[in-house]
């Protein structure tokens, strides 16, 4: 599993590095927050605890900009708690008392990222700020004894956040919250699953593309080596149809980065993505010195 992490320039980032490559058994990739990274290349991206404020370009860099695209599963740690609050929408202000190393016991709803943590437990504390005020598409999840906000959660993207410090070992149950969400992340990993149902009969191929798509604008038939016949066309419910202009924003580019978005469980042979053509005036962007 790749696991990024984004470090805003804090010493508990090595903590949640080995917390993670304990869970895993492979070490994360550390890049701080004003190194450029593409997220899209990872399965799970982990925003570290930092000083200052989420709201502040010099204190968050691009952590903002990956929690605003919301293409990879976050978990926002402290400060990156907070950002995932400022960035949907809510507040983040002074915490009415500072708190830094002290063990609170904190209780939780029992929803996914604390699958198997007991109702109550205890976490290490280091912060003067606090996400409060959250939106609709945000839910609270944990909370002090007095009513203090400690982990959040976007109802539709797969984002969490966690104002404490799983990572410290004055805490309770941090490499079972770290291996949660790393499941979590997993799961959202493959976004589409092939459905397959084997019928045994012996048709034309000719014939069923002729019955089943003659009228369509966009079909495909495609024959592999091993004798397998693909047919489509692009009337599905997640159908979409791309043209290119030569001239404009570079198409393997945004064809890369479309790939990466939209991943397929193994399994199976044709595994959905793009058919098409690439005309000939393509060939600039392959390499050529002119366009036609």
């Amino acid at each position: 599993m790749r696991v990024l992490i984004i470090d805003n320039y804090d010493s508990f980032t090595f903590n949640l590095a080995t917390y993670v490559e304990e869970v895993t058994g492979r070490a994360p990739t550390v890049v701080t927050n004003d190194q450029p990274v593409d997220e899209t290349l990872f399965d799970a991206v982990i925003i570290s605890p930092g000083p200052g404020h989420p709201g502040v370009v010099a204190d968050f860099g691009r952590c903002r900009g990956v929690i605003e695209r919301g293409v990879v599963p976050i978990l926002g740690v402290c400060l990156g708690h907070q950002g995932i609050a400022l960035a949907h929408g809510g507040e983040v202000s002074l915490a009415p008392v500072p708190v830094h190393g002290q063990v609170s016991r904190i209780s939780h709803d029992g929803s996914e990222l604390f699958q198997g943590i007991p109702e109550d437990f205890d976490v290490v504390r280091y912060h003067s700020m606090i996400a409060e005020d959250l939106p609709e598409v945000l839910e609270a999840t944990a909370f002090t004894a007095d009513g203090l906000i400690m982990a959040l959660r976007h109802r539709e993207l797969p984002q969490w956040g966690v104002q404490f410090h799983p990572e410290s070992v004055g805490g309770q149950f941090g490499h079972k919250l770290i291996a949660n969400f790393l499941e979590l992340a997993r799961a959202h990993a493959y976004r589409w699953e092939v459905a397959e149902q084997l019928v045994p009969i012996i048709v034309d191929p000719a014939a069923v593309f002729e019955t089943l798509f003659a009228d369509s604008d966009h079909a495909f038939w495609l024959d592999d080596p091993a004798g397998t016949t693909y047919m489509g066309d692009a009337s599905g419910p997640h159908a979409r149809v791309c043209t290119h202009r030569v001239g404009g924003d570079g198409f393997f580019d945004w064809l890369r980065d479309d790939l990466r978005r939209n991943r397929v469980a193994p399994g199976g042979g044709f595994r959905l993505g793009w058919v098409g053509y690439l005309g000939y005036e393509m060939k600039v962007e392959c390499g050529a010195s002119n366009k036609f």
